[in-house]
């Protein structure tokens, strides 16, 4: 039997554990489209190791199948587990090495790659450093992996979005090799849950979801609440997530006295996440920087009209003018005036919803990465 070893970020013991049922109260943000539910489609099949990067160190093994959470949540600490991550590596012997997240993550596996010549395969959900900033780290980090890519043990390389994939081609990875994923969203994403004590009344609502980062847009989305509460009676902003910047947000809403009309929901659970977009009317992401933006995807699968930073991947899922706009992460006023056209102009509102239904067929059916691993296992590593 095949073993595969994967690299993630989370919480692999207390993932698995809420998947199997034995945690119902552990909260799994991506339980919907989540990567641990394609790994625990392989189980069936191949025994499967998977290391993730978290805040504790934990390991619990079942019928073979080892999941590990050890604490290193930031890319220096990363370097320091790397001994750790190869004995455990070692120990298993996996026949396929899969990485999912970042250039990063997949540079700690390339090492192992190479050394004991082990078909290796990166799931690239972020980015590379063009639309990342400017950090020193990053850039070397992301042309050492780049380089990493051309090798041979690199059988295929996968990429969240058409954005990532044209990156990749831009940077030399032949086309032939790149393969676009995405994820699976069930029939239990669609559940409909009842938010109405939280997400009530006659306003029209507009809905922030994410980490609370700079990179994110948070300070850009309460600029504009602040400046369309003060204009309009009538609506009313919520936030889903946490993050870093979460106590400095909450200290703005009460110092601008915006309790009443900026509700900071806290983070939520991802098979929820549908109930709350059903239940607003405008979905701002004021990112700047994005490799794909599940949410956006999540929002155009509940029908709901976005407004969100001309970037990356969302030029991609949002046609501007017909689902949505895209507006210039730093033009605060732009994310302000396409929220009020919304707001005043019920007609082109609903233009838009009907818009999004038929954006919903068009959007394309990639593979996703438990049938690409599958694929790539009975072919003997070649594709």
């Amino acid at each position: 039997m095949a073993k595969i070893a994967f690299i993630k970020y989370g919480d692999a013991p207390n993932e698995y554990r809420k998947c199997i049922g034995a945690n119902p109260n552990y909260i799994q943000f991506d339980a919907i489209g989540s990567y641990m539910n394609e790994i625990l489609k392989l189980t069936q099949n191949y025994k499967v190791m998977v290391i993730s990067f978290g805040n504790r160190y934990a390991s619990i093994t079942d019928n073979g199948h080892i999941f590990t959470v050890i604490p290193a949540h930031n890319e220096i600490i990363k370097y320091i587990f790397i001994p750790f991550i190869y004995l455990k590596l070692f120990c298993f012997r996996p026949s396929l090495i899969v990485s999912f997240g970042t250039p990063v993550d997949a540079l700690f596996m390339s090492g192992y790659s190479f050394l004991f010549s082990t078909p290796f395969v990166p799931f690239f959900a972020g980015e590379f450093y063009e639309s990342y900033g400017k950090k020193i780290y990053r850039k070397i980090t992301d042309f050492l992996i780049l380089k990493i890519l051309k090798c041979k043990h690199i059988k295929i390389v996968c990429a969240r979005s058409e954005f990532v994939k044209k990156q990749l081609l831009k940077k030399g990875i032949q086309k032939d090799k790149i393969i676009v994923y995405n994820l699976e969203y069930t029939e239990n994403y669609f559940a409909e849950y009842d938010v109405n004590n939280e997400v009530c009344g006659y306003e029209f609502k507009v809905i922030f979801i994410g980490r609370l980062t700079h990179r994110k847009g948070i300070y850009t989305y309460l600029e504009v609440a602040k400046e369309l509460t003060s204009r309009i009676k009538d609506i009313k902003f919520y936030i889903i997530g946490d993050g870093p910047e979460c106590p400095n947000i909450r200290a703005l809403i009460e110092k601008n006295h915006l309790e009443d009309k900026v509700i900071m929901l806290g983070p939520k659970p991802s098979y929820m996440i549908h109930s709350y977009l059903k239940s607003i009317d405008v979905l701002c992401i004021p990112s700047f920087s994005e490799s794909f933006c599940k949410v956006a995807f999540e929002g155009i699968l509940s029908g709901v009209p976005i407004v969100c930073s001309k970037i990356g991947a969302l030029e991609e899922l949002v046609i501007d003018g017909e689902i949505g706009y895209l507006v210039d992460p730093n033009n605060i006023q732009g994310f302000c005036d396409k929220i009020k056209l919304l707001y005043e102009n019920r007609n082109l509102y609903c233009r838009f919803k009907e818009n999004i239904i038929k954006r919903k067929r068009k959007i394309p059916t990639y593979l996703t990465p438990s049938l690409i691993i599958s694929n790539l296992i009975r072919n003997k590593y070649s594709f």
